[in-house]
């Protein structure tokens, strides 16, 4: 098991009678238990979505985006505590693998995925309130929520709005109209320590998050 993640505050959450095994590592990324996933659908070939060639080309792009390696988006993590063990798989591949399977299954994780994120846990509420009260104090959380989530993702857009001379490999190929793949974040990071310049990371609507690199290293590899 790698570094990046951390078994130690497991969630176990019910769908349809089998048990889907969540956790958030300490950098907010949430990781999903396929192993356990696999139980609910019988009648579905889990090793073969995952090995798919969608999934696989999915993989490589999160991971030459996000600058993570390939073994950080799909871990195995084999003996010690049984409730630990199985294929886990980050939050953008589970969902990827989760809409192969179902729908239903899909919109569920992705409600999970998303209280985890916001909220560090997911509380489970009963489906209907038992008094008046609860009823309050039910909408009163939902709203709080709400209004965290939305701080939040303010927060996220005043980094975007600040990072005027730093670009991600996207933002920089879509300034010059060139296909992102021509870059390589290996060598924007290698000259960025070169020029005294740090990685930084910023939010990202479709990775959650990415890196960026200054102007002045874009273009002393690739030019104005």
């Amino acid at each position: 098991m790698t570094k990046y993640t951390d078994m130690t505050n497991i969630q176990v959450f019910n769908y349809n009678g089998s048990n889907v095994p969540m956790t958030r590592n300490e950098n907010g990324v949430v990781y999903v238990n396929l192993t356990e996933v696999a139980k609910a659908f019988p009648n579905k070939n889990l090793s073969k979505i995952v090995n798919s060639i969608e999934i696989k080309e999915y993989c490589k792009a999160l991971a030459e985006i996000t600058n993570v390696s390939s073994a950080d988006l799909l871990i195995v993590s084999k003996g010690g505590d049984v409730s630990k063990q199985g294929t886990w798989a980050h939050q953008k591949v589970a969902l990827r693998v989760a809409q192969k399977l179902s729908p239903d299954f899909a919109v569920q994780v992705d409600t999970w995925i998303e209280e985890l994120l916001t909220k560090g846990k997911v509380e489970l509420r009963p489906a209907v309130p038992q008094s008046y009260s609860e009823a309050l104090r039910q909408l009163a959380d939902e709203v709080e929520a709400k209004e965290k989530a939305q701080l939040l993702l303010a927060e996220k857009s005043e980094q975007l709005d600040e990072s005027k001379e730093w670009y991600s490999i996207k933002r920089w190929a879509k300034k010059h109209r060139r296909n992102w793949r021509d870059y390589s974040w290996r060598k924007l990071k290698a000259v960025s320590y070169e020029l005294g310049y740090e990685v930084k990371k910023i939010f990202d609507s479709n990775f959650d998050e990415v890196n960026i690199y200054h102007r002045v290293v874009f273009e002393a590899v690739y030019g104005r």
